[in-house]
């Protein structure tokens, strides 16, 4: 059995032509889509419309380069469940002995209002 991820969804070639030859198992989007989405409203539709092409594919979406609380949880927002970046996790070549993951508890359920960070 194999699985198909497409990375770096939405620069340069990777759009919507690979996407339809392809047929992904994964789309992970590019940073160039996620970075910035708490501040711009045509970053959100875009990544909503992914979103929703992948639930209605059966593609898992996932987000990469979200490096800030307010682009998690507007990615949240966006029906997002999985993101990689470095507020969640610096890349490194092996695993970190004694590293804690962050427990599912800690990021869900989204609270109601995505706090401002002078509110933190």
């Amino acid at each position: 059995m194999y699985a198909i991820a497409l990375d770096d969804y939405g620069a340069g070639y990777m759009g919507l032509g690979a996407l339809l030859k392809l047929r992904p198992d994964l789309l992970k989007l590019d940073r160039v889509i996620t970075e910035g989405v708490d501040q711009d409203r045509v970053h959100r539709v875009a990544v909503k419309n992914m979103v929703d092409l992948g639930r209605d594919l059966d593609i898992l979406v996932i987000a990469e380069g979200v490096e800030t609380l307010e682009e998690f949880w507007a990615l949240r927002a966006c029906g997002v469940r999985y993101m990689q970046g470095y507020l969640l996790g610096k890349p490194r070549l092996a695993p970190v002995k004694g590293a804690v993951a962050i427990p599912p508890s800690a990021l869900w359920p989204m609270p109601a209002k995505t706090p401002k960070a002078s509110e933190r």
